[in-house]
Order: structure tokens, then sequence, then C-alpha cells
């Protein structure tokens, strides 16, 4: 895979669908459409299950899956948070600057709009 960019977004989207996240699996499936790439293979595996699931009516699986629906709005804030403390690791930050700088840009960003992080969110993605 040439785009060095994607390959780590799918390597981050891999954590946070296994953390739980499922908003990472339409992310992924978006950027791989976006840059006509192949879906890793973690992604394809979710796909199916998924759908094996609603094939037969796993309620398990449906219920996490309208749980996450109802979420989905705030699970993809928490993954921007989680992508701002990540950035600004990558600039060599350190942990308790990270949580700041991420911080200052979402209340920045949030400026005027209705939607706030979670209480202790930005301390949740170390």
């Amino acid at each position: 895979m040439p785009n060095v960019w994607l390959k780590n977004e799918l390597l981050k989207l891999e954590s946070v669908y296994q953390s739980g996240n499922l908003g990472a699996l339409k992310d992924a499936v978006y950027w791989c459409r976006y840059y006509q790439e192949p879906l890793p293979e973690w992604a394809n595996f979710a796909i199916f299950e998924t759908i094996d699931a609603l094939t037969v009516g796993e309620k398990k699986s449906i219920s996490k899956w309208k749980t996450w629906f109802r979420r989905y709005k705030q699970d993809m804030a928490d993954y921007e948070i989680y992508s701002l403390v990540d950035e600004a690791r990558s600039h060599n930050a350190e942990w308790s600057d990270s949580y700041s700088i991420a911080g200052s840009i979402l209340v920045n960003k949030l400026d005027g709009e209705t939607g706030h992080p979670k209480d202790n969110t930005i301390r949740k993605t170390r």
C-alpha cells in the first residue's frame, strides 16, 4: 500500500474498532474506497461477521450495532479526541501536554457548536 497516511490510519482504526468503537469500521470502508485501496483483513472479517450475525438474527451482535447507531455521534467525537492526542504525541508532546493541546483544539473547534466531549474522554485516550 503506497499511501503511508492510509496505512497508519487503518492501523489506528483497527485499534479503535477492537476497543468497541464500531464507527472505525465505517471510516475504514470510507478511506479505502476514497483512496481506491482494498480493505484490510480486519475490516473484511468485521463486515462478514456482522452480515452473518444479521443473517442468523444473532441478538447479541444486532444489539451491539443498535447501541452503536445510538452512540455514533459520541463515538466519532471520542475518536476525534483520540486523533488529536495522537497527533500531539506524534510531534513529541509530553502526555500531559498532549491532553492540553487536544483540549484546546477541540474547544476552539466546538466554540459555538452544541457538541461537547464526555467528561474525562481526553484522559481516557491514553
